[in-house]
């Protein structure tokens, strides 16, 4: 775990260590203390801005992710060599989160911001005799509580710290319908939160070269407890870096890399059954590279220049799982953001 605080802290701070030493020189009440950029953060990045006082910004995202196949590390395995091990086998997973977010500034260098979403998730899948069925699971996630510090914004450049906490209001005892019972307790993906508390940590660094953005961001949750079914998901680390380029005033296009990896399921108690994969608390963390082209644009520049539109596409790059594993392939975002009163600040 130390480790992963230390990769978050060094990938950050070289980029902004100029300004880590001018901190100081940001006066919190200096009205120019909140610079306005044109080019918005790709849909899928969040908690990369803070807002100036008395602002708020109204948020939604809809989120897509496909999953196909199995991986055993990073070798894709067949059907058959799962069932050797697992009497079923998932085939194909989708998933849909809805998203909505308020941001708050309580003043130029605080802000504050709460993000919900509802999950909707689908999986099919096969036995080892040839038959399939399928199973779903919906509901609301985990909320998210954010503080955004500002610690430094000129017209080139901003830092500002991210500290929060996940609540857990996702279920993590759904259960579906399958050939073997007509309520089976769903495997860990298709739950719908962690059943823990969940601290997050973070950095958020940008500077701008002409009409480009150049954004760094670097964050850490972890994991307290164990939740009411004796196990607890991985601490998750989480690194961004991107590009914006503003080709006309309120529009831009972005290129995103993300680096995430979460440690394995720990569990004191054997909770969940082993007939496939997914139950199977060895089959649980990774280390995944994906990158994402984007477009943001207003959607009425002339009379309601606040609404802004993002969209992003990803693929995976490297995809490094522990045991047996399903294999992502897709991932779609769309989003609308509103502000009421000044525009962000970075």
């Amino acid at each position: 775990m130390n480790r992963h605080i230390i990769c978050v802290l060094v990938f950050l701070c070289l980029a902004g260590k100029n300004d880590c030493q001018q901190i100081h020189e940001a006066h919190p009440d200096n009205n120019k203390f909140c610079h306005q950029f044109n080019a918005h953060s790709p849909i899928g990045a969040s908690e990369d801005h803070f807002h100036a006082r008395s602002s708020i910004m109204l948020g939604f995202r809809s989120a897509y992710m496909s999953m196909q196949g199995m991986l055993e590390n990073r070798e894709t395995v067949s059907l058959e060599s799962v069932h050797e091990d697992y009497m079923v086998s998932p085939e194909t997973m989708n998933m849909h989160m809805q998203m909505f977010g308020l941001m708050y500034g309580v003043s130029d260098r605080l802000t504050l911001m709460i993000m919900g979403n509802y999950i909707s998730n689908s999986m099919n899948l096969q036995m080892r005799n040839g038959n399939v069925f399928s199973t779903q699971s919906k509901g609301l996630g985990d909320t998210r509580f954010t503080v955004l510090y500002a610690l430094r914004s000129t017209e080139r450049q901003s830092l500002h710290l991210i500290a929060g906490i996940l609540t857990p209001t996702g279920s993590i005892t759904k259960t579906d319908a399958t050939p073997m019972s007509e309520n089976t307790l769903l495997a860990y993906p298709m739950q719908l939160g962690s059943g823990t508390i969940d601290p997050h940590i973070g950095i958020n660094y940008l500077f701008t070269i002409a009409k480009l953005y150049i954004t760094t961001q670097g964050k850490y949750t972890f994991r307290t407890g164990t939740n009411e079914s004796s196990y607890s998901f991985g601490n998750i680390l989480d690194l961004n870096a991107w590009i914006a380029y503003n080709y006309r005033k309120g529009a831009s296009l972005s290129f995103r890399m993300n680096y995430k990896s979460e440690s394995s399921v720990n569990t004191s108690q054997d909770n969940f059954n082993r007939m496939m994969p997914l139950f199977d608390p060895s089959n649980t963390g990774y280390k995944n590279l994906y990158s994402y082209l984007g477009l943001n644009f207003e959607l009425f520049p002339n009379s309601l220049d606040n609404l802004e539109l993002g969209i992003e596409t990803g693929m995976p790059l490297i995809r490094d799982v522990n045991g047996i594993q399903m294999d992502q392939s897709f991932h779609a975002l769309l989003g609308l953001r509103y502000t009421l009163g000044n525009k962000t600040c970075h």
